[in-house]
């Protein structure tokens, strides 16, 4: 999204599955230190499967690497300014939910270079840094 929120840019990513990957913050009230599916091949089920019961723990993340099918961009003809990328959940509402207030998660990203040597500079939120 554009510093105004408008959309620059969509990608093609959809989820499949949840796992609890990396551990965000387990000081927050209610956090599970010991989270049971801790790698995709534990939380997606198989093929043939009738359902999966997918969880992602208080406390943890499910992060993917970006060499995956899906899980970035093209910023090629993006100009360079303040952005924020925006993570919708249950965006047609098919999942029933108690409460979709929090479904939806802005990160800000900095654009920035020339054409042939873009840089993209992600200001530290919380407890999670730029590194």
């Amino acid at each position: 999204l554009k510093a105004d929120k408008k959309e620059a840019v969509r990608s093609g990513k959809e989820a499949f599955c949840l796992a609890n990957t990396d551990a965000i913050d387990y000081t927050v009230k209610n956090a599970n230190w010991h989270p049971y599916n801790t790698d995709l091949s534990t939380a997606c089920g198989e093929e043939n499967s009738i359902s999966v019961r997918e969880v992602l723990d208080v406390g943890s993340g499910d992060t993917y690497s970006q060499d995956l099918p899906g899980q970035s961009f093209d910023i090629t003809d993006v100009p360079n300014g303040t952005y924020y990328i925006q993570v919708l959940a249950n965006p047609e509402k098919r999942l029933k939910e108690t409460n979709l207030d929090n479904n939806s998660a802005l990160r800000k990203i900095v654009l920035g270079g020339k054409p042939d040597a873009r840089t993209v500079t992600v200001p530290a939120h919380d407890l999670v840094n730029a590194n």
